[in-house]
């Protein structure tokens, strides 16, 4: 009987990095291999039958394959019906974006509903009011470094940026987490929340959960986006005057920010008694 396997490899024209392929085998297997890629696959028919991980796996339609890179596996068509197959192969560059957004993300809860339980707990009338001006001064800080950050676009540090070694280095999500839970500015991120905006909402118990979790969701996308916006106009931008105007302006939204907590949490309180 003759081979009808068919391979077809498509390459994105937007992410370099990623590619796509479609297969049809039935009298064909792969030898064992590894791909220095992350592959993700689903079984559209047939059955796909491959040893990965020490055990041998079978599967069905409709089911989702995932190697990790240089994870060693095989593979052939199971049963007696043709094997159709999709896969996607994403270099690790690619895909390092989305654990970065997990850690983040358990981070922030972790911390919001820690910080937040203790905010509750030992924060008073007359705490919250120093912990606020200490919040304002805290942000005026971070409005000032903000404004004062360089822009330099300067082609000696592009070329410093392009020489820099790109090579993937993996880290499991413990390890990535553990980096974040140990990283001062989450703490730092995630102290005048806690302990000066919830208590002052009365937000605690069931209700601190729910606010904990949904903005560590809204934390949890901060470096995928921080890609996508880079990888859309970070190339465009050749100005460092545009730059600068964004410090400022980011630094103005602090200010007022840091304006807002004062005049509520520290000048209202301290004129009532």
């Amino acid at each position: 009987m003759a081979n009808a396997s068919r391979f077809q490899f498509i390459k994105s024209q937007h992410v370099p990095t990623l590619t796509v392929l479609q297969a049809a085998i039935e009298d064909f297997s792969y030898d064992r291999h590894a791909h220095e890629e992350f592959a993700f696959g689903v079984t559209l028919s047939g059955r796909q039958d491959f040893f990965s991980g020490g055990q041998f796996h079978k599967s069905p339609p409709g089911n989702v394959i995932l190697f990790n890179p240089e994870e060693v596996h095989d593979g052939q068509p199971g049963g007696e019906h043709a094997l159709d197959y999709l896969m996607v192969y994403a270099h690790p560059e690619q895909v390092k974006p989305l654990f970065a957004d997990a850690q983040v993300g358990t981070a922030m809860f972790t911390y919001l509903l820690l910080l937040g339980w203790a905010g509750a707990a030992w924060i008073d009338d007359e705490a919250l009011i120093v912990v606020s001006a200490l919040g304002c001064s805290y942000i005026v800080y971070l409005a000032i470094k903000i404004a004062r950050s360089s822009a330099d676009l300067s082609s000696d540090l592009n070329t410093q940026l392009n020489n820099h070694d790109h090579t993937a280095h993996l880290l499991r999500f413990r390890d990535g987490l553990v980096m974040q839970l140990l990283n001062p500015k989450a703490i730092i991120a995630t102290l005048p929340l806690a302990t000066l905006q919830f208590p002052a909402a009365g937000i605690e118990g069931l209700s601190l959960v729910v606010w904990a979790f949904g903005l560590a969701i809204l934390a949890a996308g901060a470096p995928g986006s921080y890609v996508l916006m880079g990888s859309l106009v970070g190339q465009r931008i050749q100005s460092a005057g545009i730059i600068k105007g964004f410090n400022w302006v980011m630094a103005g939204l602090l200010v007022a920010v840091a304006l807002s907590i004062g005049y509520e949490h520290v000048w209202l309180p301290l004129n009532a008694s």
